[in-house]
């Protein structure tokens, strides 16, 4: 498998090169693109959306955590259930600030009880087409059956 997904990201680095990328944007793609596939294989959703709403639950309903609640448009699901509107939850420490970025990206998600939540850790990536087109390849390789995801705590 680990053999798989490293000619998986030489294939995914070798066809952006070819592209005629900037060298910014091949940069960045080439240091991302092992944890963008690190993520999809960890965490059961992944999908490009387009952030619509954003919702805070402060810290003094919660304890010391804040919770950001977002809601987005699904532009195209690469794993998981099929949705229109996907709504999660992400845990920050009190005052961190909200951030409502409003282009495409790939998020990555954990869920528990048909609820969506923040993994921690590598899940929100850029929409541009070589990380959309890498995450799609690597989506359509990973187990339809998996059942142990190691980025979330609740499986």
């Amino acid at each position: 498998m680990k053999s798989n997904i490293n000619l998986l990201i030489l294939v995914v680095l070798m066809a952006s090169s070819a592209s005629g990328k900037s060298d910014t944007d091949s940069e960045v793609f080439e240091t991302q693109a092992p944890f963008l596939i690190e993520a999809i294989i960890s965490t059961p959703y992944s999908a490009v959306v387009i952030h619509t709403n954003v919702d805070v639950i402060n810290a003094s309903d919660t304890g010391s955590i804040t919770q950001f609640v977002y809601e987005a448009e699904v532009i195209e699901t690469l794993r998981g259930k099929q949705h229109k509107q996907i709504r999660y939850t992400l845990y920050v420490e009190q005052d961190e600030d909200v951030i409502l970025d409003t282009t495409p990206i790939i998020i990555t998600l954990c869920s528990d009880n048909d609820e969506y939540y923040w993994p921690g850790v590598d899940a929100q990536f850029s929409g541009a087409s070589s990380f959309v087109q890498a995450a799609k390849n690597n989506a359509s390789q990973v187990d339809k059956h998996q059942s142990h995801f190691a980025f979330c705590g609740v499986n």
